[in-house]
């Protein structure tokens, strides 16, 4: 991927692979019967017009769920997602069914301009729907649908062949392993602490001695500074609050037995001795951020 926009989630997200997976020729008997797949479906505007909005659709679910969520964090990746899907676009150069099949009409959407392969709708809510599932498994079938509501729109409108879909699926997956891979996905990160800080805590199995707490602590703050945070925040002070937030959440909900007087000791301590080196380390890796 092209490395222009430093600040994209996706920046180091290789596209190679992808490029070697060609769509159908224009000509080709399978683009033939994937036209006549897309005349068999009867388009219902309303219902393509609701699921174009891919973004409002799964966050409309989760209001109505009541579930919290990072929305920011979701919206980021999403449209960060654009810079890989637009290159492989540019790439492939395929026609959108309409512009091959004479007889059906363009829906005249800013979505539905541009080239074919692979389908973005298809990329980006497979790649949401993966991050929700893994966030919120519970709903993993709801997410599901929301998928398949809106892939089908995209043929319904005669927007993208199958082909674009099932390539825009696997491209989705792809992006989902590479920001697990890369810890980019912030509300798994308390989850990735509990995990450094089961390990730290080992260290102070035989001790309960205060100024043993505060160094495991100190270790774990460390090395979920430098593993798991990503520069999405809107500068270094909202960071440093958060990395103490999701602390003070991690130390109060298992068995590191520190209780309240203790942990507002260690923010005292945070504040004091660690905050300018957590800023810091946020200005270095973040720059265009922490201002």
């Amino acid at each position: 991927m092209s490395k222009n926009n430093q600040s994209n989630i996706f920046k180091d997200f290789n596209t190679s692979p992808f490029k070697k997976e060609l769509p159908p020729k224009n000509d080709s008997e399978k683009t033939k019967k994937e036209l006549e797949y897309l005349s068999t479906i009867d388009l219902d505007k309303k219902f393509f017009q609701e699921k174009d909005d891919l973004i409002g659709n799964f966050f409309d679910f989760l209001d109505s769920k009541k579930i919290k969520y990072d929305k920011k964090q979701l919206r980021k990746i999403v449209l960060d997602a654009v810079d890989v899907i637009l290159e492989l676009k540019d790439y492939f150069k395929r026609p959108r069914p309409f512009k091959l099949d004479h007889d059906f009409k363009d829906p005249l959407l800013k979505s539905t301009k541009g080239y074919s392969y692979p389908s973005g709708h298809s990329t980006q809510s497979n790649l949401l729907s993966l991050v929700l599932t893994d966030l919120y498994p519970k709903y993993k079938k709801d997410f599901d649908k929301i998928v398949d509501d809106i892939v089908f729109s995209r043929q319904m409108a005669k927007a993208h062949y199958p082909s674009d879909i099932k390539f825009g699926e696997k491209l989705g997956k792809s992006m989902f392993k590479y920001l697990k891979d890369n810890n980019l996905i912030k509300n798994n990160l308390k989850e990735s602490i509990r995990k450094i800080l089961k390990e730290e805590s080992k260290k102070i199995e035989f001790s309960n001695l205060f100024k043993r707490k505060l160094y495991v602590v100190d270790q774990v703050i460390d090395n979920v500074v430098k593993q798991m945070y990503s520069c999405d925040y809107e500068d270094a002070n909202e960071f440093f609050e958060g990395v103490v937030y999701d602390m003070s959440w991690l130390i109060r909900n298992s068995d590191f037995g520190l209780n309240d007087v203790e942990w507002l000791d260690i923010y005292d301590y945070l504040s004091e001795f660690k905050k300018e080196e957590i800023l810091q380390y946020y200005t270095d890796r973040c720059p265009d951020n922490a201002s």
